[in-house]
């Protein structure tokens, strides 16, 4: 009995071990730009909410935007059930 704890909690360590550099494994790699795309200039961090109940984390975005454009299109995808909770 002690003995099937022991490896229990061996394997469970071992399991969780490896869960945790699960996201270093790289599947696969940036391919090659398509003819005519264009270079992307990325703006970290950008806050958009600002209110009292701010979260530092959650209320931030990334913004790419192409270089040496101006007045280009914006698409902003929004999950429809956790926005209507405010979660």
């Amino acid at each position: 009995m002690c003995r099937r704890a022991c490896f229990l909690t061996i394997a469970l360590m071992l399991l969780a071990l490896s869960a945790c550099r699960v996201t270093d494994w790289q599947l696969w790699h940036p391919g090659e730009p398509s003819q005519g795309a264009y270079e992307v200039e990325r703006i970290s961090d950008v806050s958009y909410y600002d209110g009292p109940q701010a979260d530092l984390v959650r209320h931030r975005l990334d913004i790419f935007v192409p270089k040496g454009k101006k007045d280009c299109p914006v698409v902003v995808p929004r999950p429809r059930r956790r926005m209507a909770r405010g979660r």
